[in-house]
């Protein structure tokens, strides 16, 4: 993903840092829709 006027790459540096709230955070299943989080 590249930075443009619609994304900035601090969005795209935070949301490469995004987990799931709940379970294993190295899976993501986008069918099971959990909730994700984001370091603080």
């Amino acid at each position: 993903m590249m930075p443009s006027q619609f994304i900035t790459q601090k969005e795209i540096d935070m949301a490469a840092k995004a987990y799931p709230a709940v379970g294993d955070k190295r899976l993501f299943n986008p069918q099971q829709q959990f909730p994700l989080t984001w370091p603080k």
